[in-house]
């Protein structure tokens, strides 16, 4: 083969070659480029798509503490009176810090005083003022100094709002009979507050509920054992008050 043929043939394997390179190996290529673009794509659109994952989960979590925050706000102060569960939540606690109660007295749903509505709102958080109407409270209870300081201060953080409006404390010691044995740190307190509840009032055309006295006992741990009291109340006669008479029963 003469030098002329050679060149021929090495001619016609590099464009054999180039061509094979312009078929398969440049589609190759391109085909490679565009899957890393794709890539880079997903990579973006997964980032994303994290973040607005993350973005729900932040709402989400603000909702359900929202909701939290509208249910203590309802259990606070909540759409029925349902005083028989409020006497009983005070009993239980009175229980708690070994207190005597002694009697419990409430009266019917009633408009809020002037300031009332307003003053149980900020309390409870947020709740409507115009929408909370108002339950008197009566507690008379008896027990040593420090468990009644921890009762009354502990009012705060039961479920129902309360607002304790006054507070009268005396010795036991010192109202005693002589010859009559007391708790050298006894004392009797009498206790005036106000629960709260969106229920109409009965001249709002919400059903009437009248006042009720209730006698209450608890173990006494200041006084290192129990006691009782029995209670008689007169039930008033429309727009009066009840009478209660209370005696202690050793």
């Amino acid at each position: 083969m003469n030098r002329k043929e050679l060149l021929a043939a090495g001619g016609a394997a590099a464009a054999i070659a180039f061509g094979w390179y312009q078929f398969v190996w440049q589609a190759q290529g391109a085909a490679a480029t565009k899957a890393e673009a794709d890539r880079t794509a997903a990579v973006a659109a997964t980032t994303k798509l994290e973040g607005q994952v993350a973005s729900l989960e932040r709402t989400k979590a603000e909702l359900d503490q929202q909701k939290a925050t509208v249910q203590a706000i309802n259990d606070a102060i909540p759409d029925e009176p349902d005083q028989s569960a409020l006497m009983k939540l005070l009993q239980a606690r009175a229980k708690e810090h070994s207190i005597v109660l002694v009697t419990f007295t409430n009266s019917q749903v009633s408009k809020p005083s002037a300031g009332a509505a307003s003053g149980a709102t900020a309390a409870a958080g947020s709740a409507p003022a115009e929408r909370a109407n108002e339950i008197a409270l009566t507690l008379s209870m008896h027990g040593a100094y420090e468990n009644v300081l921890q009762f009354v201060n502990g009012l705060s953080d039961v479920p129902r709002l309360i607002v304790v409006d006054a507070v009268t404390l005396q010795s036991l010691a010192a109202a005693a009979k002589p010859g009559e044995a007391t708790a050298a740190r006894e004392v009797s307190i009498n206790l005036t507050a106000r629960a709260f509840t969106t229920a109409e009032s009965p001249t709002s055309g919400g059903a009437a509920t009248g006042p009720t006295t209730t006698a209450a006992t608890a173990a006494s741990g200041a006084a290192g054992g129990s006691a009782a009291a029995t209670t008689a109340t007169t039930a008033p006669a429309s727009g009066s008050t009840a009478t209660t008479a209370t005696k202690a029963v050793p």
